[in-house]
């Protein structure tokens, strides 16, 4: 029997396969690691290497809550492969929208991309054309997002009295992220 908050994992390259005790959490990261961008962890399956779970939670309604909670549980599915339950993070809930693994993913992805293709206008003059032509890359290097990851997005140059002064130009991005599908109900 393995202790609370542990899987029970056997790698053949590793102790000649024999099981030992691992943290969940890593076990996530390196499964969530793996993973295209565009895709959610939500019921994706756990790595086979993974042989027990230390804790087996069968009802959903404790299941809800610890996602509730900011949790992210593996759990037997149907055919009795063990599957992630959910991919919440630890933003919280209703006070942040990157509550959802996928939305922060999305974010991180597309704040990266508007800082790669904005470095190039660092140093010019801040005149109109520029200013337009920065929010036109940006806004085309963020259309490659759409519609795998982004459902719609928009960019703006803020510009207020003190950024003429220090020479920062603030970019505000909207974006609208496809949702992954979490459940289906029959």
């Amino acid at each position: 029997d393995a202790p609370l908050g542990v899987f029970v994992l056997s790698i053949p390259e590793v102790g000649n396969g024999k099981r030992y005790f691992a943290n969940p959490a890593t076990v996530y990261g390196a499964f969530k690691a793996n993973l295209a961008f565009d895709i959610s962890a939500t019921h994706g399956f756990v790595p086979g290497n993974v042989k027990d779970l230390g804790v087996k939670i069968f009802n959903a309604e404790i299941i809800a809550k610890l996602n509730t909670k900011r949790y992210t549980a593996a759990v037997l599915d149907s055919q009795s492969r063990y599957i992630w339950a959910d991919a919440p993070t630890l933003a919280i809930k209703y006070r942040s929208q990157l509550d959802r693994q996928f939305v922060r993913d999305t974010v991180y992805l597309a704040v990266g991309i508007a800082r790669e293709i904005s470095d190039k206008y660092i140093g010019k003059p801040k005149l109109p054309q520029y200013i337009t032509s920065l929010k036109k890359d940006v806004g085309k290097g963020l259309q490659s997002l759409v519609p795998d990851v982004l459902q719609d997005m928009f960019v703006d140059v803020v510009q207020d009295a003190t950024s003429v002064i220090t020479g920062r130009t603030k970019l505000r991005l909207s974006l609208v992220t496809a949702k992954e599908m979490r459940s289906i109900d029959i």
